[in-house]
């Protein structure tokens, strides 16, 4: 199955996108079909039945027309696109082609059941590359739609950590740096993806670019909320400075920063048995007890 801008189906026609404005293949919609399909995807394999449907696709505001109004849309869709679109199983509708999230959120699970290699660092990108906007868009007033998008976007975001993180451990610092830059500039409050970008930015031999990006990050939490760094950024922030080696490794899934390995000669004379790269262990936003020199 391939991944990217090309959604392949299982045989029997093409695939529905819903991460993004709702499309089956690369072929478009009216309004009225684009939201019709998303509530279909976001009902996923349970189904809905017409009143679901209907609610979802007006926002609990149905028409007295609604259900006749979705009925001749999916008489329409099925003529276009083929009658296995969608299926009516004990009065339940469903979409009886793949979707992208479908494709999105499982390959997520195979990447993170095995140990990162260049074949699943390609489908994370692969996968990332699945979106094209944000999920379940046309569903505008739909509490449901709302509550999916926020869990897709953790998903997102996790998926968009471990390909940082794989791309660091095969050495792919370049294009890992420009991912990251735009990560942080869609959200520039992810602890997270700074921390990869910090890390990869020193791995690539750009240290005073770290630090600048270090920076950037603490301005922000100061001036924009008045808050200060987490325990954890202040640490990576010493270690930077002192020109101390970080590493990441995904452990269960989950980048985490490290003492990077002996092999790796820490500048200004530090050693790997520094108190401070040993308290250079980031799990998140925890607070950890500190370890004095």
């Amino acid at each position: 199955m391939q991944v990217g801008d090309q959604l392949v189906g299982d045989g029997r026609g093409p695939g529905v996108r819903v991460l993004g404005p709702a499309t089956i293949g690369a072929q478009s919609a009216t309004q009225r079909q684009r939201a019709l399909i998303a509530a279909l995807a976001l009902a996923g394999q349970r189904g809905a039945d017409i009143d679901e449907l209907a609610d979802g696709v007006w926002g609990g505001r149905p028409p007295n027309s609604a259900r006749s109004s979705l009925q001749n849309q999916m008489t329409r869709l099925r003529r276009l696109h083929g009658d296995d679109l969608i299926v009516c199983e004990h009065a339940r509708y469903l979409l009886g082609r793949p979707t992208d999230v479908a494709q999105f959120e499982g390959t997520l699970v195979r990447v993170r059941s095995a140990p990162l290699t260049r074949a699943s660092v390609d489908s994370l990108a692969g996968a990332l590359d699945l979106w094209r906007g944000t999920p379940y868009v046309d569903l505008t007033d739909s509490h449901t739609a709302e509550i999916e998008r926020a869990r897709l976007a953790q998903e997102r975001a996790r998926a968009a950590d471990l390909l940082a993180t794989g791309r660091i451990q095969l050495r792919d610092y370049e294009q890992c740096i420009t991912e990251l830059r735009a990560e942080v500039e869609d959200d520039p409050y992810r602890d997270r993806a700074w921390e990869l970008l910090f890390v990869a930015l020193q791995r690539a031999g750009r240290p005073s670019e770290a630090l600048a990006a270090h920076r950037e990050y603490v301005d922000r939490l100061r001036g924009q909320f008045g808050v200060e760094p987490s325990a954890s950024m202040i640490d990576v922030g010493r270690a930077l400075k002192l020109g101390t080696p970080i590493d990441v490794t995904a452990d269960g899934g989950v980048p985490r920063l490290v003492a990077a390995p002996a092999t790796a000669t820490p500048s200004r004379g530090r050693c790997l048995h520094d108190p401070v790269v040993r308290h250079c262990r980031v799990r998140g936003r925890r607070r950890r007890r500190r370890v004095d020199p």
